[in-house]
């Protein structure tokens, strides 16, 4: 039992330096891409191959905070409703239970799994088995909900991935950087596509006014 709860605790922690680590590196994100900024006036000394890069590096911020913004608010959501039913079946550090739920929220379609599998391991090594099926099915329910109803109407499709590369991503970018990798894959690879897309319209104007 000790075993266990230090193996949790450890692997809590690994997730909250990991999640804290990507939090901050989006909300840099000004800095970050005004570092970016400054290096392409200085590589490129066309105006038009500035004034091209520049314009990725508006997109890529957008895309960013449009990220940020949405899981944001639906992570909020994800923290007060988990944060109510583990206060109400009485579980153990149900604030910060909640608190971490939130967070993982940030990591897309797997993100909100973890915290339910942590939570009811948590549950049932504090509470016993009993106390954690009943914290369990509400838990369930409100993923299914969540997942099907709350964030596709907050995201509205913004980020325009399809949910199959979403989860390809954050698999790769789980097993390659660990959770930070996890939670900045899916800007990643939105950016990463934004690129691609510009770089794409670019060489095929036509089709990019066509479409």
């Amino acid at each position: 039992m000790t075993r266990n709860a230090i193996s949790i605790v450890n692997g809590l922690i690994k997730v909250i330096l990991g999640l804290i680590i990507s939090m901050y590196l989006l909300m840099e994100r000004e800095a970050i891409i005004g570092f970016f900024k400054r290096l392409n006036n200085a590589v490129f000394k066309s105006e038009g191959k500035r004034a091209r890069v520049d314009g990725i590096m508006a997109q890529v911020n957008k895309v960013l905070f449009t990220f940020i913004a949405s899981k944001g608010l639906d992570s909020v959501i994800n923290l007060s409703v988990v944060t109510s039913i583990l206060l109400l079946f009485g579980v153990k550090y149900a604030i910060l239970l909640g608190v971490i739920a939130g967070m993982l929220n940030f990591i897309p379609y797997i993100g909100s799994l973890i915290s339910v599998v942590l939570i009811s391991l948590i549950t049932l090594l504090t509470g016993g088995l009993s106390q954690a099926v009943k914290v369990l099915i509400p838990l369930l329910i409100f993923q299914q909900l969540d997942g099907n109803f709350i964030e596709p109407r907050i995201m509205k499709s913004s980020l325009k991935l399809s949910p199959v590369l979403v989860i390809l991503s954050v698999l790769v970018g789980g097993a390659y950087f660990g959770i930070a990798g996890m939670f900045l894959a899916v800007p990643a690879t939105t950016v990463v596509k934004q690129i691609l897309l510009e770089y794409v319209n670019e060489r095929n104007p036509e089709e990019a006014e066509g479409g």
